[in-house]
């Protein structure tokens, strides 16, 4: 059989074209960011490379690159397509960001809600997550806070395992990674759950993609239809503005509908 490079594409464009519509109509405007960006080390992910001179990064994290480089405070609903490059895999992906703008979690939750209507999936549900639920006992423990949320965004057993800290600790530790609720003692959180009053939305401490520009709040959006996540995102501060944003991973979202038709 011939492949069709041509068939996964139209599918995308699609997708792309009900989403951006949606954004535009609620106020959002489209950006289009640099695809190679000078490297620093607060910029995430991206392939490095060099021309002999300098270090550069090809299709790096956007919201970093953002932090990174904006100095003035701001006032922004934007959304951007981007190839983001983790090594030598490549993801494309549709990225929204709200900057300085009251309660910006809020609004992208909502969004998200829509989205999911959008393109006809009802079976999905969101978990919600907390930096700072685990900053105190990495904080207390002089743990290195990036290795500690790797391992946890990895299920790595055998780094918690191996921690050297007390048995107490531990068994705090695993206290929170095991909570899976739709209620929390955590009011940040609690604050979202009163506010959306939904059965597919709960609290999941293991569940946690982490950056290191992620304030507190991190969540994740999956469907009964793939085993992982096919959204994720957080909140942050650029020039003490409080902001959050989100990505979509186009790729599967076009595998999920592209399932339907078989």
């Amino acid at each position: 059989m011939e492949k069709d490079i041509f068939s996964r594409s139209k599918k995308i464009f699609n997708i792309l074209s009900v989403l951006r519509n949606h954004l535009i109509s609620v106020g959002f405007w489209e950006f289009f960011p640099d695809s190679i960006v000078k490297y620093n080390e607060n910029i995430e992910s991206g392939l490095k490379f060099s021309d002999g001179k300098d270090f550069y990064l090809l299709n790096p994290d956007v919201t970093s690159w953002i932090i990174s480089e904006q100095k003035a405070s701001i006032e922004e609903k934007f959304f951007y397509i981007t190839k983001e490059n983790d090594g030598i895999n490549s993801k494309l992906k549709l990225g929204i960001e709200i900057i300085g703008i009251e309660n910006p979690e809020e609004l992208i939750l909502n969004l998200l809600y829509d989205f999911m209507n959008l393109l006809g999936i009802e079976n999905f549900y969101i978990d919600l997550s907390s930096i700072k639920k685990f900053e105190k006992i990495i904080n207390e423990n002089e743990l290195d806070k990036k290795e500690f949320f790797k391992a946890l965004e990895k299920r790595d057993i055998e780094y918690f395992d191996n921690l050297k800290v007390s048995d107490e600790v531990k068994v705090k530790i695993d206290e929170i990674i095991n909570y899976r609720e739709n209620k929390t003692n955590y009011e940040p959180i609690n604050e979202i759950l009163k506010k959306f009053d939904k059965d597919n939305i709960f609290v999941d401490y293991g569940t946690l993609k982490y950056m290191n520009y992620y304030d507190d709040l991190v969540f994740e959006l999956y469907t009964d239809e793939l085993g992982y996540a096919i959204v994720n995102g957080g909140n942050y501060f650029i020039n003490n503005e409080k902001s959050c944003g989100m990505a979509i991973d186009l790729n599967l979202i076009e595998e999920i509908l592209r399932r339907r038709e078989k």
